[in-house]
């Protein structure tokens, strides 16, 4: 509030002794050549800016803490179109990968920098089909990557014999096998793909569905060749296997829905320790450095020419306030103050990045700056031109990899104490053959089909329309409706539990009890006579203390409610035994 004079005071002293805070002078990452190169080139690129904005480059100038020129590479990139253009970009960033692992870089040294996550998958894709190990938590998504389709179209086969399936899984493991273009049907003996995945399961007996999804996709894996636990995409996909079934269970259709809902869309995380080429944007490049950095796009330019923007017409339409237009030529010409702000705005953005992109370097920076690529692009190539060459400018010397933290010595462990003596572990990887792997928890399940079975019997008589309709609503089997019906009937039938079963009893199954601070509880069964009023709850598992205690708590809330004649028991259906409670 400016007309509170202690607020306008306060703002008074602190515009008199504002001092702009010093830029961090001294670069501890960089090579010296590197620095030095960064230095001039922004020094002139911040006069593209809008006047208002050149200060933000203000005193970006930094210091060299390391001796070393380091090795700067900018290459001009013809202007092609379509797959012409991407085969000499593609051919240049090669070129700059086997330089630095011929003169000694780890792959895990070298960084792929991009603006946009679709080049960088471009960029893997590319290096993956060249034999060099990718990893990139942007440009490598487990959707599209022929490993992780191959098992995901297993499990689509295993699940319901999808034919489309069986056909791409012969492609995604021709793909995979083969180094060169190859028909995926020429050695088929039959034209049916089913046959060829069938046979491929009969080979392999591990791959069934009564094992769990992690070590069915485990199995495939290694039937396939793949390493799991040395292929982050493997691992990446056993993550989303996780996530899936502590939500569904190992319920293999879910998992397919999951897939096909965001499973695929997972990034593969780079390993800290990995021996493979890092893809990025460059915005997640913030904060980091690589001892080698790659951009094969130095222009940064991926905006559409026509983006539409909300600007005031003015005197040119008079009756519109404000609308929403396409910018082109004929309207930056015309000098609309939305979009000269918007132009400003975009190439603040995009020096921005080119400054985080360049200053990534250690020891080796590459760039590919592709011809007529904007107002930015031109620039570098204008600066190429002043240093001497139009088409490739090079500074510095191609110098060995520094000494890495990776020969810092390491802290070892202690290893973990193991128990004396022989342990008796049973370990069991598969399952019953009548185990249901969509079922996460077979007997919970079970039993809470029972009790809705048994909370529509008031008679003996009731119970085989109760299962039937249990069966229908998918709670039981058939197989199993029929068993439980047989001993049930017997159970039921017998004096012992005719006060609970009897005929023209008053019953309640289910009903709800609310207590005094408001908890809500809910025995199987009353029973209410002339005389009594009985309460019984019925268990599918094994007897336990607690449950005698959790029918005195029905009882003593009954008898809260004004009943003097409370009486308990549980029922436990596996042992057909009726256990009375003491109150």
């Amino acid at each position: 509030d400016r007309s509170d004079p202690h607020t306008a005071e306060r703002e008074q002293v602190l515009q008199q002794h504002f001092h702009r805070p010093p830029p961090l002078a001294h670069n501890h990452r960089s090579a010296g050549g590197i620095i030095a190169f960064n230095n001039t080139l922004f020094g002139q690129l911040r006069t593209l800016l809008a006047p208002g904005l050149q200060d933000i480059f203000h005193g970006h100038e930094q210091l060299a803490a390391r001796t070393g020129s380091g090795l700067v590479h900018l290459e001009r990139v013809d202007r092609l179109h379509g797959q012409e253009a991407n085969d000499t970009r593609d051919a240049l960033v090669l070129q700059w990968v086997d330089e630095a692992l011929h003169d000694g870089f780890r792959p895990g040294d070298i960084a792929l920098l991009v603006r946009s996550r679709s080049l960088g998958h471009r960029m893997a894709t590319m290096l993956v089909r060249n034999g060099h190990a990718v990893v990139s938590p942007d440009g490598l998504r487990l959707a599209g990557d022929p490993v992780i389709e191959l098992l995901v179209d297993l499990l689509r086969y295993l699940h319901d014999a999808d034919p489309l399936a069986a056909a791409r899984i012969v492609q995604w493991r021709a793909m995979l096998d083969a180094a060169d273009t190859v028909d995926p049907y020429a050695n088929m003996t039959d034209p049916d793909p089913r046959k060829t995945v069938d046979l491929f399961l009969e080979q392999h007996d591990g791959l069934k569905l009564r094992t769990t999804l992690s070590e069915l996709i485990m199995h495939a894996s290694i039937a396939f060749g793949i390493h799991p636990a040395q292929d982050a995409r493997v691992l990446t996909l056993l993550d989303e296997v996780h996530a899936s079934t502590r939500d569904h269970g190992q319920d293999i259709g879910r998992f397919l829905e999951h897939w096909q809902r965001s499973g695929g869309q997972r990034n593969v995380e780079p390993p800290e320790s990995d021996e493979a080429i890092r893809i990025m944007t460059i915005h997640k490049a913030k904060g980091l450095q690589f001892p080698v950095v790659i951009l094969p796009d130095a222009s940064l330019q991926t905006r559409a020419p026509e983006e539409r923007l909300w600007v005031e017409p003015g005197e040119a339409i008079p009756e519109l306030p404000i609308t929403l237009v396409r910018t082109n030529k004929a309207l930056r010409e015309a000098g609309l103050r939305e979009i000269a702000l918007e132009d400003d705005a975009t190439m603040l953005d995009n020096m921005d990045l080119l400054y985080v992109a360049f200053t990534r370097a250690a020891q080796r920076l590459y760039a590919a700056v592709p011809a007529s690529s904007g107002t930015l692009g031109q620039a570098l190539l204008d600066h190429m031109s002043h240093a001497g060459d139009a088409e490739r400018m090079t500074m510095g010397e191609r110098a060995a990899p520094w000494p890495s933290q990776a020969n810092a010595p390491t802290l070892a462990l202690d290893a973990a104490p193991i128990p004396s003596g022989s342990l008796d572990l049973h370990v069991r990887k598969e399952a019953p053959e009548d185990w249901d792997p969509a079922d996460p928890d077979p007997y919970r399940r079970y039993g809470n089909a029972v009790h809705a079975a048994l909370a529509r019997v008031r008679t003996v008589h009731d119970v085989q329309a109760a299962l039937d309709e249990a069966v229908v609503q998918g709670g039981l089997t058939a197989s199993a409706s029929t068993e439980l019906a047989q001993r049930l009937i017997a159970l039921l039938g017998t004096p012992e539990l005719d006060p609970w079963f009897g005929k023209d009893l008053d019953v309640r199954t289910e009903a709800t009890l609310i207590t005094a601070d408001g908890r809500a509880l809910r025995p199987d069964r009353v029973v209410t006579t002339a005389d009594a009023i009985r309460v019984l709850d019925i268990k599918t598992g094994h007897r336990a203390p607690h449950h005698h205690e959790q029918v005195r708590g029905y009882m003593h809330q009954l008898g809260l409610l004004g009943h003097a004649q409370v009486q308990g028991a549980l029922l436990y259906l596996p042992e057909g035994i009726l256990e009375p409670v003491s109150a």
